[in-house]
C-alpha cells in the first residue's frame, strides 16, 4: 500500500520540501519512483529511526569540534526551524560561519548550489587563515 501512497502524495511532498524555491523537473521525475521502492521506503524508514534515536540520546562533543565549520539553512524551510537551529549551532561551535539562504528551503543544498560554493570557499579561507596565524607561532 505505500508505493503507491508515496506516488500520489509525491507532488505535496517535493513542494513542502522544496518550498519556497522551485523544484527541479528532472529531481522529481527520477527520485519519485526510485523512493517509492519497497526496499527504498524500508530504508527511509529505518534512517529516520536512528536518526531520531541518535538526536535524542546523544551528548553533544562540540568543544572537539576544532576545524572551521560551514552552516547553511534555507530561511523558508517549512519541514523545521532551520534558521533558528542554524543559529543555536553557530552559537555552539567557536570556529562556525553560518548563512541563511533566503528563497530556500529544507532542500537548499540543490536549489541554491551557489551558496554552498560560497560557503566552501568561505571555510577554505578561514582554514589558510589559520593555518598561515598557527605556522607564524
Amino acid at each position: 500500500m505505500l508505493p503507491p501512497l508515496v506516488r500520489l502524495g509525491w507532488a505535496w511532498s517535493m513542494r513542502k520540501i522544496f518550498a519556497p524555491a522551485a523544484i527541479s523537473a528532472a529531481f522529481t521525475a527520477t527520485t519519485r519512483e526510485l523512493a517509492s521502492r519497497p526496499s527504498q521506503l524500508r530504508s527511509i524508514a529505518a534512517e529516520s529511526f536512528l536518526m531520531w534515536i541518535a538526536a535524542a540520546f546523544v551528548t553533544p562533543r562540540h568543544n572537539d569540534i576544532f576545524v572551521p565549520v560551514g552552516i547553511i539553512a534555507g530561511a523558508g524551510d517549512q519541514l523545521f526551524d532551520a534558521p533558528a537551529e542554524a543559529f543555536r549551532l553557530h552559537a555552539d561551535l567557536a570556529n562556525s560561519v553560518v548563512d541563511i539562504v533566503p528563497d530556500a528551503g529544507h532542500m537548499v543544498h540543490l536549489t541554491a548550489p551557489q551558496a554552498v560554493l560560497a560557503m566552501i570557499d568561505k571555510i577554505a579561507a578561514l582554514s589558510t587563515t589559520e593555518d598561515a596565524q598557527r605556522s607564524d607561532r
